[in-house]
């Protein structure tokens, strides 16, 4: 690829002779169909796709700069002398059930005539790879039917979070809009003659290209970006005190220094405050937590012991992360 006319395409196997036994079997069709997205096959001067050639190398550029190295064991391949390697792999998805769907218990009525084909109308919006973690392998992916067609994959739109520099309806970026979407099932072993046909056949099936060197993962972004994560600390030994109401904890400038790690906005410190006059359980002010590196040495007295609790107040991005 690339070449006087923009886009070159080779003959197979050169500098080999073709495989003796033929090329059927051999020859990764999907592999053939993406080469032939950057040129025709039967028009090696072709430079109409010149563009989706250089956007394609952009991506991967993109992308790269966010991935960790590879193992050391791969320097002993031969495909080291020429950079990291990216695969093209077929991943499929799907959500299984451990047990069927819970069948309604009500006595008003308006029951679902089928408890399971009501609960497959649910769907999942399903966020594959992610360019914030530096532990996900996925650099974009094509949708791609789950049948047997020569030709399953959907080769017009490639879904990445690494665009080009120049825009084209043929890269889409990774968003909510264009997640796509699984619906949970459950298939009862006893009536289902081939378990592993019908599980493989409820799969939504991505054509990913990755580091096969690292994991992908898929995430479920609606309930994830709902949860908070938080941890009972204390006590702890403070050298300021803490707002002394909970309307004061409050105030935008309101922070207490902790010798935990985290970029500012990271942690939120819930400080417990008594209701006056009622026995009532506390009430919790979120006061924002500043990174204290111990350099400030013998600070006048008093000092304050506090309990509450440490939460996280963002998810962890690639820019949070020491590798």
């Amino acid at each position: 690829m690339g070449g006087v006319h923009g886009v070159d395409i080779s003959a197979k196997w050169i500098p080999f002779d073709p495989p003796s036994g033929g090329a059927s079997g051999q020859v990764n069709m999907q592999l053939d169909n993406l080469i032939n997205l950057f040129a025709a096959a039967d028009d090696p001067k072709n430079t109409a796709n010149v563009d989706y050639l250089q956007s394609f190398f952009d991506m991967i550029n993109g992308a790269i700069q966010d991935m960790p190295y590879p193992p050391s064991d791969y320097s002993g391949f031969a495909n080291a002398v020429v950079g990291k390697s990216l695969a093209l792999v077929n991943v499929g998805w799907s959500i299984e059930l451990s047990q069927p769907a819970v069948k309604a218990q009500n006595t008003y009525g308006n029951h679902p005539a089928d408890s399971q084909a009501e609960l497959e109308k649910y769907r999942f919006p399903l966020k594959i790879g992610d360019d914030t973690r530096i532990f996900d392998g996925v650099v974009g992916y094509y949708l791609t039917q789950n049948s047997s067609d020569s030709n399953p994959t959907d080769w017009s739109k490639l879904f990445t979070y690494f665009e080009p520099k120049v825009a084209t309806p043929k890269f889409q970026p990774i968003a909510p809009q264009t997640f796509p979407t699984v619906s949970p099932y459950w298939l009862d072993p006893l009536q289902t003659p081939e378990v592993p046909a019908a599980t493989a056949a409820k799969y939504l099936i991505t054509t990913v290209l990755m580091d096969p060197y690292t994991a992908i993962h898929a995430y479920s972004p609606t309930a994830f970006d709902k949860m908070s994560a938080f941890f009972r600390l204390g006590p702890s030994l403070l050298a300021v005190d803490m707002p002394p109401t909970l309307d004061l904890s409050k105030v935008p400038d309101a922070v207490v220094r902790l010798p935990i790690s985290g970029r500012k906005g990271m942690w939120n410190w819930l400080q417990p405050y008594a209701q006056d006059g009622s026995d009532a359980p506390p009430k919790f002010g979120s006061v924002a937590v500043e990174e204290d590196q111990g350099m400030v040495h013998y600070a006048p007295a008093p000092y304050t012991f506090v309990e509450g609790y440490l939460e996280l107040a963002r998810r962890l991005g690639k820019g949070d992360v020491q590798v």
